[in-house]
């Protein structure tokens, strides 16, 4: 498929998914546009806005919300199609916890995936792994980073439960070298499974991907109907935000 510049592909984009309601925020529009789009609050919803139009077809043929083939997807994945479409493709299943401490004590819900992710890291399976962090750039918001050490994947420990486009991050992965884990929600998935299929370079170097459950999910407008609730009327006014502090279940 051709990674050919069009403003058709973000006419399509606009017209089709985000005029409609239907974008999902997963963030590959914006991460694979080259600066040429970007996230915009638009009555409390993150939107992508045009800087400039000329965007990628990638951009919209990995757009989650425009169409996929999950059929497709899934030989592509796994070889086939699941027994049961309600639970998907799986060998087994189990119930589980880390078995270190200090991560089960500090994680959300057993720690199992940061555990998975320390261990991809120390045994070199991975150069860096893909996760949400929240306190980067604001202590409030969340923003997904390539963590490259146990330290780093404990920082990104604990559930987020406010709309964060993990996908922008797929344009600092065309930038540089090396093999990944990913985590992210279902919609952010199946635009990294839709993209790896059209043989996105940047998808393509995600090699491992982690789904946690995923049962809630706000705008931030939530946070400030929560602050307001509480006579605080400004986000600014946040030292530091936990979604689920403390032991589980938070």
């Amino acid at each position: 498929m051709g990674r050919e510049q069009d403003n058709q592909y973000w006419n399509r984009l606009y017209d089709e998914v985000i005029k409609e309601g239907l974008c999902t925020q997963c963030g590959s529009c914006v991460g694979l546009s080259k600066g040429r789009l970007q996230f915009q609050e638009v009555r409390g919803v993150l939107l992508p806005i045009a800087l400039n139009g000329n965007i990628d077809s990638d951009c919209y043929l990995g757009c989650p919300a425009r169409y996929c083939n999950y059929p497709e997807l899934n030989r592509f994945v796994f070889g086939g199609l699941p027994e049961n479409w309600l639970l998907g493709n799986y060998m087994k299943s189990w119930i589980g916890h880390s078995c270190d401490d200090a991560i089960r004590n500090k994680a959300a819900s057993g720690g199992v995936i940061s555990s998975v992710l320390i261990y991809l890291l120390e045994q070199k399976l991975v150069d860096g792994v893909i996760c949400v962090k929240l306190g980067v750039e604001k202590p409030y918001l969340a923003k997904a980073v390539i963590a490259k050490s146990r330290k780093e994947v404990l920082e990104c420990s604990q559930s987020v439960y406010s709309v964060t486009p993990v996908n922008v991050i797929l344009g600092e992965l065309e930038k540089v070298n090396g093999r990944y884990a990913y985590v992210g929600l279902p919609d952010q998935v199946a635009s990294i499974r839709k993209l790896q299929l059209l043989g996105n370079k940047a998808a393509g170097k995600i090699k491992y991907v982690l789904g946690p459950y995923t049962g809630t999910q706000m705008h931030f407008e939530s946070i400030r109907s929560f602050l307001r609730s509480n006579n605080v009327y400004g986000e600014n006014e946040i030292a530091s935000l936990q979604y689920r502090a403390g032991e589980w279940p938070g």
